[in-house]
């Protein structure tokens, strides 16, 4: 019971972070949004339907993370210039999500070697976390903009809400 209502609140959290991106739709918003909207549509049809398997989902999160990570250094032309902290929060956000999606499916039946998974798992979403607490702290510090705070703020709060869902389950 606690861990349906900390997904659904996680899931109302991400799709209320999502429409800080969305609405008003703005070009540098781009990347970012795309990102949530994934995410979101993930952890929608996790949770309620199931329609795509959770593998795909969760293989969509890691090639948009590494996708964002390689254009953003193609952005910036030099292997010397800082990746922005919209691109690097968004990318540990999709990793997070996929670990997360990739724990809570491991257990369950018919899935292979789920006793090796979990565990391995788990401590890789807890690094994960851990990463995306700090980064989400040095972001909202950095972005001027209401709208990037806001959704960085919502999306860790779905992050340690998920988190907690995942232990209580």
């Amino acid at each position: 019971m606690l861990s349906e209502a900390l997904h659904g609140g996680a899931a109302l959290a991400t799709a209320a972070a999502t429409a800080t991106l969305v609405v008003p739709p703005r070009r540098e918003h781009g990347a970012a949004a795309g990102a949530a909207v994934l995410m979101t549509a993930a952890m929608v049809d996790t949770i309620l339907g199931r329609w795509i398997d959770p593998v795909w989902w969760v293989s969509a999160q890691i090639i948009v993370a590494v996708a964002l990570a390689v254009a953003a250094r193609v952005a910036a032309g030099s292997r010397r210039a800082p990746v922005s902290t919209t691109t690097l929060h968004e990318s540990i956000a999709l990793l997070f999500m996929a670990a997360t999606m990739a724990r809570m499916v491991a257990g369950q039946p018919g899935a292979a070697h789920h006793h090796v998974a979990s565990d391995g798992l788990g401590a890789t979403v807890a690094v994960l976390f851990l990463l995306y607490a700090g980064v989400t702290v040095h972001h909202v510090r950095e972005r001027r903009g209401i709208s990037h705070r806001l959704h960085a703020l919502l999306m860790a709060g779905a992050a340690t809400m998920m988190l907690a869902a995942g232990w209580s389950a």
